[in-house]
């Protein structure tokens, strides 16, 4: 019997969490279930308890039916519970003395990041490795992405993204309830890495901007590896009851005719001078208010990300039908670089029956990168240096050195 892989994932929500099973074998990749419980009490675990181990004894027979079987055990963080989470961008330099690089380093790094962690009353749930840079008085620094064990130079350079929650909240109150019934995770991710790793076309600096009807988040990601998010709280609810003040409506009926134009941009836009009175207000009244949220995403990408031309944006926009063009997309289409914006395509993990967070997950753990070696053939093109002391400014310019054509 071939072997095959199995990945298990969790994920978190506000008021629920879902199970699913993905099975991955030479000739295919299945979603084999999913599963989803509401918490209707969140400190109440008795349900969940017997919910785990009921899918786990499930999942353990699937698994046995050959003794090479691999499984991965993930567990993802949505955005609705962004108030516990926290994603620390950490850098260090060591000076090395053209001394060699070595383990007892490497073992420094970890307890300062633990140190760092400690003091912010956070618990440390993922580490990701982003970049190590070596300098060197002869030649130009070199980059690598895995711990440049026994390379030789005057200074080690390192940038780390950290995963973490705050100690006493409900994610960790969660996971203690997890390792009560012997599921330990093997890795914990922030939910859109693996939305934006479902995305052919996303690799070295993307973006990506996710819209719903309660929040913008705007997540930037070195090789799929989150280290910076930023969240902007909408209040749709909010939009509607204006709308329903100023064209006399009530509520429902506001929120119908919204949701229509919303479902139904293009056309609206295509037959603008034959829509009623009320369709021409919904549509300027929607068209505004995309005018609205692009300069909040706007005032983040110039001020406080210092994002790039060159650098791929990907736009998730949830309030409209998915076979529509986004408004949103073509404003950041057209004030940024063009080829370099792309509309979310949910279709690439529909086409082979999974959905994105399984599509994402699968990638991630086949990605086909050599960490070991010396990164080269890789381009960017930078802002001019506005904020000279920010840390992801100096990220990139090490980035940058060496990788430019």
């Amino acid at each position: 019997m071939a072997t095959k892989t199995y990945y298990f994932n969790c994920v978190l929500d506000t008021n629920t969490i879902k199970f699913n099973l993905v099975e991955q074998s030479q000739i295919q990749i299945v979603s084999i279930f999913e599963e989803k419980l509401e918490l209707l009490d969140k400190n109440n675990f008795s349900l969940l308890n017997k919910k785990l181990k009921k899918t786990l004894n499930f999942v353990k027979k699937i698994v046995n039916k050959n003794k090479n079987n691999q499984i991965y055990f993930n567990c993802f963080l949505n955005s609705s519970l962004d108030n516990e989470i926290k994603i620390i961008f950490y850098d260090q330099q060591f000076d090395l003395n053209k001394q060699i690089v070595d383990k007892k380093l490497h073992d420094e790094i970890k307890k300062e990041i633990n140190l760092k962690t400690q003091h912010q009353n956070v618990t440390l749930l993922n580490q990701n490795t982003l970049l190590f840079s070596i300098e060197n008085d002869e030649e130009n620094d070199k980059k690598y992405l895995s711990f440049p064990l026994n390379r030789r130079g005057n200074k080690l350079n390192s940038w780390y993204s950290l995963l973490a929650v705050n100690n006493d909240s409900w994610i960790q109150k969660l996971i203690n309830e997890f390792k009560k019934q012997n599921l330990i995770f093997d890795n914990f991710f922030y939910e859109n890495e693996a939305l934006l790793a479902s995305q052919e076309k996303s690799d070295n600096y993307s973006l990506l901007i996710n819209l719903s009807l309660s929040k913008i988040t705007i997540d930037a990601f070195f090789n799929h590896k989150i280290y910076l998010h930023k969240s902007i709280n909408l209040n749709w609810e909010n939009v509607f009851d204006k709308f329903t003040k100023m064209f006399n409506l009530n509520f429902e009926q506001s929120k119908i005719l919204l949701n229509s134009v919303l479902n139904n941009l293009e056309l609206f836009q295509n037959e603008r001078d034959n829509l009623n009175f009320n369709q021409q207000h919904a549509l300027s009244f929607i068209e505004i208010m995309y005018d609205k949220i692009y300069d909040l995403i706007n005032e983040q990408l110039e001020n406080e990300i210092l994002f790039s031309k060159s650098e791929k944006i990907f736009i998730k926009d949830n309030l409209i039908n998915k076979n529509q063009t986004s408004l949103l997309f073509n404003k950041i289409k057209e004030n940024y670089f063009e080829k370099n914006t792309y509309s979310f395509d949910e279709n690439l993990a529909l086409l082979k029956g999974l959905n994105n967070l399984e599509m994402g997950v699968i990638n991630i753990y086949n990605q086909n990168i050599d960490k070991t070696n010396t990164i080269k053939n890789y381009t960017a093109d930078f802002k001019n240096e506005r904020k000279n002391n920010n840390f992801f400014i100096k990220f990139k310019r090490f980035w940058k050195q060496n990788n430019s054509n």
